[in-house]
């Protein structure tokens, strides 16, 4: 018990550290991404034409309270959307909004708040104009 109890807190610790290094290297990343000798083409929020893809969550599974990101890439401005709800929605809450804003053309990563959540399976919906991506996360 001694040794689960020690992996545990070891494990807890190391959440700690990757999430300090998501945040550390975000601002970097971002930072290096924002120009990248590219021309932004601006489109209207809503334009399905603005070349939505989304990274996988990670890490996946996550545990309770714990961190997780998912990286969305656009090639026009659009207004974004991110909902999760329980993979058996029928039987579990209404989806929750984690994030709602216009984002620019290009990569940003965005820290999901999984606050709130218990250990289950879910449905990470990203939605940008007429676009919608959807990935599974595993909360345990």
């Amino acid at each position: 018990m001694d040794q689960i109890k020690a992996l545990r807190k070891a494990s807890g610790e190391a959440q700690r550290d990757f999430a300090s290094i998501i945040k550390k290297n975000e601002a970097i990343l971002q930072a290096i991404r924002k120009d990248c000798g590219r021309h932004p083409r601006k489109g209207n929020p809503g334009d399905p034409t603005n070349g939505l893809t989304v990274t996988d969550i990670v890490p996946n599974p996550t545990t309770v309270g714990g961190p997780a990101s998912i990286t969305i890439t656009l090639a026009s401005d659009a207004e974004v959307n991110i909902s999760i709800t329980m993979a058996t929605a029928a039987k579990g809450p209404p989806a929750k909004q984690i994030f709602s804003g216009t984002l620019t053309a290009g990569a940003h990563t965005e820290t999901l708040d999984l606050s709130g959540f218990g250990p289950g399976i879910y449905r990470v919906s990203v939605q940008a104009g007429s676009q919608v991506v959807t990935k599974k996360l595993v909360i345990q």
